[in-house]
């Protein structure tokens, strides 16, 4: 039997309406999103992990840690509702697989959670 193919999806958007690019906001002498990606890093049971964000600093820092960016198209670029997230899960899974092949299980890792 094969492994499963784990994908873990960090949404780290800019245009946060209280706190404008708080993904990277330092924390603990870290930016946000560093957290995130040395706890996913660290999980012996992720695939790969990708970092989705439309801003180009996020894109930035996240590349910086040597992470994988996804790029998101404009329609996810605005903070609408709660359930824009999975309308995001979805396509950003759907991208993925249209270029790397098929996803088992897929891990939401949000940047403003780095405490696991």
């Amino acid at each position: 039997m094969s492994e499963s193919f784990v994908l873990a999806i960090t949404p780290a958007r800019g245009g946060s309406k209280g706190v404008p690019r708080k993904n990277i906001k330092p924390m603990a002498g870290k930016p946000l999103l560093q957290h995130t990606v040395e706890a996913a890093r660290a999980c012996p049971l992720i695939t790969r992990h990708v970092v989705n964000t439309e801003d180009e600093e996020i894109r930035a820092v996240a590349e910086s840690l040597g992470v994988e960016v996804q790029g998101r198209p404009e329609e996810f670029w605005h903070d609408n509702t709660f359930q824009e997230v999975d309308r995001l899960l979805q396509w950003a899974v759907a991208d993925f697989e249209s270029r790397e092949g098929r996803v088992d299980i897929v891990v939401l890792l949000y940047p403003t959670a780095p405490l696991r």
